[in-house]
């Protein structure tokens, strides 16, 4: 890593991403999360069995970088998807005024109470953001 961060653009939680096998730029994101209800009785735990986020990062100076998503409750800091902050390899453009859209799938997600999460996007090991996602 060179020291320069790349940035967020958009941090967009949902069900489910489409890209376009004939224009990779042409992206469709399907029912954007902000707020999750369980409909499970009684309504924790619950499995939510995949979210999607799709990201759009810039300032990106080119090379392979470590990434990863983790979902964790702000009240007690548990974390309910622990994936680790490098659990994806990604190959960056060179030209930091270049956006480039990141897909990504997380699977079978516990949700054990009601409240605020933070939907975090790791770096190299480094925080770059997070989304909330209220279950209810």
């Amino acid at each position: 890593m060179n020291g320069l961060l790349p940035v967020i653009r958009r941090f967009i939680p949902c069900e489910d991403i489409r890209i376009d096998p004939n224009n990779p730029s042409r992206v469709s994101l399907i029912n954007l999360l902000g707020t999750i209800y369980s409909v499970e009785d009684p309504p924790y735990p619950f499995l939510y069995r995949e979210i999607c986020v799709f990201m759009q990062l810039a300032g990106c100076r080119g090379g392979r970088a470590n990434v990863g998503l983790t979902v964790e409750h702000a009240d007690s800091g548990m974390r309910v998807y622990a994936g680790t902050t490098r659990q994806w390899v990604m190959d960056l453009p060179t030209d930091p005024l270049h956006v480039v859209g990141v897909p990504f799938r997380i699977h079978d997600i516990w949700f054990f109470e009601p409240g605020l999460y933070w939907i975090q996007f790791w770096y190299e090991d480094v925080l770059l953001g997070e989304e909330p996602l209220h279950l209810r």
